[in-house]
């Protein structure tokens, strides 16, 4: 009971070299949110306050999840709220997760779309989002391991939506990590991550999707000191199509404009 991650957002995305947390080289900002818009309500990768969790015992390598929250605003015709769950199976070198969640009345679409074009702040409309997500890994000896991941988004908006106004969005986005344990100093990773341009309906008007599409490519090294502690470098570069506004966690950057990054640290545990 209380606050936590949502099932979906825990049980997929490989950690980049243990730096991923708000980091540049975390998939998620590509792989679960809408290339359009800044605003958080889209987003999938949630840590959820108000909420409820049953997780399973392992049975034979099989454990689910599953999550109710809610925003506690409920009004006459909205009640925001979120369900999450998630199916795991790991054993032996394979690790499989397939996980879905739904939204209601969050409007990641209105929320991220021109204020012409929103429908949240009328309250004749709904809307409901839902992702689903699948991620598998394997681990090939003690030194490479291979990440896929893959997941579908949809934003749909229903109600008494006037002519011109958002209706629907959805895309896919997957991306393919490999890490490298070499030796006991030396530590590899790179991912390759990919949105498509999606498709969206507006009422009784033209809608198309040109140029939301955009790639992002992360490569990095660690050299360990000791088990606690290691120096890290991280090179990432985002590649925004004409119309998408793909952000990283360091840069906030205009439509269309790519970014590119590096940098050096340490990271140390306790």
């Amino acid at each position: 009971l209380g606050r936590h991650d949502t099932p979906l957002k825990d049980v997929g995305l490989l950690a980049f070299l243990g730096v991923s947390g708000g980091n540049f080289v975390h998939m998620q900002r590509i792989t679960r949110r809408t290339g359009f818009g800044t605003q958080g309500a889209s987003s999938f990768h949630l840590r959820r306050q108000n909420m409820v969790q049953y997780e399973s015992p392992s049975l034979g390598g099989l454990e689910l999840q599953l999550q109710w929250s809610t925003n506690e605003a409920p009004t006459a015709s909205r009640d925001p709220q979120v369900l999450s769950g998630a199916l795991t199976y790991s054993k032996g070198p394979l690790y499989l997760a397939l996980a879905y969640e739904e939204h209601d009345d969050l409007f990641g679409g209105s929320r991220n779309a021109r204020s012409s074009q929103s429908n949240f702040g009328n309250q004749a409309v709904n809307s409901k989002d839902r992702a689903v997500q699948a991620t598998a890994q394997y681990k090939l000896g003690k030194v490479h391991t291979l990440n896929l991941d893959y997941i579908r988004k949809e934003y749909q908006e229903s109600g008494a939506i006037p002519v011109g106004r958002f209706e629907s969005y959805e895309n896919d986005a997957w991306g393919i990590a490999w890490r490298a344990r070499w030796n006991r100093q030396w530590t590899t990773q790179a991912f390759y991550i990919r949105a498509d341009a999606g498709s969206c309906s507006l009422v009784g008007a033209d809608c198309n999707t040109d140029g939301l599409e955009s790639e992002h490519i992360a490569v990095g090294a660690a050299y360990h000191f000791s088990r606690r502690t290691y120096l890290f470098m991280l090179a990432s570069v985002l590649r925004n199509g004409e119309s998408a506004r793909y952000s990283i966690a360091t840069q906030d950057p205009s439509i269309g404009e790519d970014v590119n990054v590096f940098s050096v640290g340490i990271h140390t545990s306790f």
